[in-house]
């Protein structure tokens, strides 16, 4: 049992249960007011969780269950790996191709009490890999490049030019 102070600057006692789940709130005008449950779960969702390098994901952490008695306050961030990304307020933004976990731990507290905080944690993955492009190539006729077409995010093509022709230009569109 404590004294705690909400933030009308009523007085009461608070207990916890055995297992430190619920709390009640004795007095305020005599008697029990109320039991409340302390224990919610947290929520991290991402704007996107397959992008590429340099692209902006906006997380939005919270709680589920018992916010009805509990309220967000706060969350921080932990990223493994701890490279190859910038992390801004709630703004994810890989600068490198990988799997990023990214968990929340969010602070809440019981609403109306301003030293009653719990915290819960939640995790989502984000997976980064390079662009694929798609490309067709062509000639005038008088050679052959190979490959002809395909997607990638990097290619090799070879320019070939049929006997007494030379090679001239990559044109591109």
């Amino acid at each position: 049992t404590a004294d705690w102070t909400n933030v009308w600057n009523q007085t009461a006692d608070l207990s916890l249960d055995d297992n430190y789940n619920y709390y009640k709130i004795n007095s305020w005008g005599g008697g029990t007011w109320n039991t409340y449950k302390l224990t919610s779960s947290a929520t991290l969702s991402a704007s996107s969780t397959n992008v590429t390098p340099g692209t902006a994901v906006t997380l939005t952490p919270g709680i589920t269950g018992n916010t009805t008695y509990n309220e967000y306050k706060s969350v921080s961030y932990s990223v493994s790996p701890t490279s190859g990304y910038t992390l801004n307020g709630n703004t994810f933004t890989p600068t490198s191709v990988g799997t990023y976990n990214i968990t929340a731990t969010v602070t809440y507290n019981a609403k109306g009490f301003q030293n009653v905080t719990s915290t819960a944690t939640a995790t989502t993955t984000i997976t980064v890999t390079e662009p694929t492009y798609t490309f067709t190539t062509s000639t005038d006729g008088n050679g052959t490049v190979t490959p002809a077409s395909g997607a990638a995010s990097s290619v090799t093509v070879t320019a070939t030019p049929n006997t007494g022709y030379e090679f001239y230009e990559w044109v591109a569109t």
